[in-house]
């Protein structure tokens, strides 16, 4: 009778054993399913991360490249006022050298003018003398270069012919045109030179018959 009581508690001891190795091949095969589980999660997770991470470098390097073309054309445009600045500034140095030229040659001009005046008065002042040491000629009129002279101590307008002159036409210098007659003629009527300016002049009171020549 003892015999079959082994035999029951083997029996039990191997049903255990085998529940128990059923258990454990169950337990490793759900492991193993969920490893994989876990690691193809972990992998989607990681190539989502990838992705995200390329979206953003993509949407950084385009902020970029849109900054550097639009500081690109910034420096471009600079360069560009840069150089038409430059252009302005060597064009106002030659405006300005050009004027300096003009300026020296206008006081040259002015110089000039003002010996001629000077001249003109000491002719004017012998011519007075010397009419004063020989004496009254009858009012005669006395021919000049380019003209003759018309009232007392005065030169008739080389162009109306009745009144005094009054303007000296530039460049040639010639004191032949009165007022009047300055403002519509475009050349000297003594030597046919075109006029470029004229300048008016005051000549002092003369009360002579002979003047001296303002054609030369």
């Amino acid at each position: 009778m003892a015999v079959p009581a082994c035999n029951g508690t083997v029996l039990k001891r191997r049903r255990n054993g085998e529940v128990s190795g059923e258990l454990q091949r169950v337990y490793v095969t759900h492991a193993e399913e969920i490893e994989g589980l876990i690691n193809l999660r972990t992998e989607h997770l990681k190539a989502g991360v990838a992705e995200i991470h390329r979206r953003h470098m993509v949407a950084v390097a385009g902020a970029a490249g849109m900054m550097l073309q639009e500081k690109d054309g910034k420096l471009q445009r600079l360069r560009q006022e840069n150089a038409s600045l430059r252009e302005n500034l060597c064009a106002v140095g030659l405006q300005n050298w050009q004027l300096r030229v003009e300026a020296c040659r206008s006081e040259a001009m002015v110089i000039a003018l003002r010996e001629r005046l000077e001249d003109l008065a000491r002719e004017v002042d012998a011519a007075a003398q010397e009419r004063e040491g020989v004496g009254e000629s009858g009012g005669e009129d006395v021919e000049s270069g380019c003209g003759e002279a018309g009232e007392v101590g005065r030169f008739r307008c080389k162009v109306c012919g009745e009144r005094e002159v009054a303007v000296l036409v530039l460049p040639c210098r010639h004191l032949s045109l009165c007022a009047e007659c300055e403002v519509v003629a475009g050349e000297c009527p003594c030597c046919r030179q075109p006029k470029r300016s004229a300048l008016n002049v005051v000549l002092p009171p003369v009360v002579v018959d002979a003047q001296p020549s303002f054609c030369n």
